[in-house]
């Protein structure tokens, strides 16, 4: 398999399979599966059949999201997202095209809707602002957190950091 691809439904369903024979699994110390880790998890195409396979297994998910598409979620999987992080790096069109491109308008309306819906369907679920902090993007900061409060949602400001070698040759390039 090509790196970067998302993950075979077959192969999640193995792996949820066997977590569920796992120790930690049968002393209830694990009930939750991150479906992120340097990817978009709304761009897999299987994230429904994902969603299905957890709630089969009596299992949650935390995603994180740019919000800047939304699959159709079936209503029956909503329950099973437990906690989700809008990660945002700005409220304007410039800041946050840095980093992400897009129009900032299109993703506040994508997590709104996506909000919307996911709290008629699953009042308990978490939502949080990931908002990652940076020098161009600092004078944002308090709307940023008025607008996680407006929208009930908490906010974990975090400072932004180089984490790959493309992203290094690109901040010493200033291209980043």
């Amino acid at each position: 398999e090509k790196t970067g691809a998302y993950m075979p439904v077959d192969l999640f369903r193995a792996t949820i399979s066997r977590l569920r024979k796992s120790e930690a699994f049968m002393n209830r110390r694990v009930d939750r599966v991150y479906l992120y880790n340097w990817g978009e998890p709304f761009l897999a195409p299987a994230f429904n059949e994902y969603l299905e396979i957890l709630r089969e297994n009596g299992l949650y998910a935390v995603i994180s999201s740019n919000f800047q598409k939304v699959p159709d979620i079936r209503e029956e999987n909503l329950p099973v997202i437990n906690e989700v992080l809008f990660s945002l790096s700005g409220l304007t069109d410039e800041t946050y095209g840095r980093i992400h491109g897009g129009s900032i308008e299109k993703v506040l309306a994508n997590f709104e809707a996506f909000r919307s819906k996911l709290k008629r369907q699953s009042p308990k679920t978490k939502l949080f602002m990931s908002w990652h902090r940076y020098t161009f993007n600092e004078h944002e900061f308090w709307d940023a957190y008025r607008y996680a409060r407006r929208h009930d949602i908490g906010f974990i400001p975090s400072v932004a950091f180089l984490n790959d070698l493309v992203e290094l040759v690109q901040a010493a390039g200033d291209q980043l």
